[in-house]
């Protein structure tokens, strides 16, 4: 595979590995990935727990629940061997529909594009 020498504020990529900077860091191949997910994470549990258990939906919710969640935009990667790693995209927490949200959601599918090649 030949793959073009990228970088975003949370992941680079060189050849056939990735380095994830942000999220579970360290270098990965970019041949080892099954599935690949763009996610929001709700902001009070980045951190605390396995990435993206608790995820927020990227549309509106019904009025009264969680109204308007703060969230953290990120790649859940699900590897060949079962091992989950995740990059966050989102440096701050953010909520859906804001114009932050809208940038990070943009990255996250630059990366999503640069993970599926």
């Amino acid at each position: 595979m030949n793959y073009i020498k990228k970088s975003f504020r949370s992941v680079s990529f060189d050849s056939d590995t990735f380095t994830i900077l942000d999220g579970t860091t360290g270098s990965y191949n970019l041949c080892d990935i099954d599935k690949v997910w763009i996610l929001n994470e709700k902001a009070s549990k980045r951190g605390k727990q396995e990435p993206f258990l608790a995820v927020v939906p990227n549309g509106p919710l019904p009025a009264g629940i969680f109204s308007e969640p703060y969230l953290f935009v990120g790649l859940k990667i699900i590897m060949k061997d079962g091992t989950i790693c995740a990059i966050y995209v989102s440096k701050e927490k953010t909520q859906v529909g804001t114009d932050q949200y809208k940038e990070d959601r943009k990255e996250a599918e630059a990366i999503r594009i640069c993970l599926s090649n």
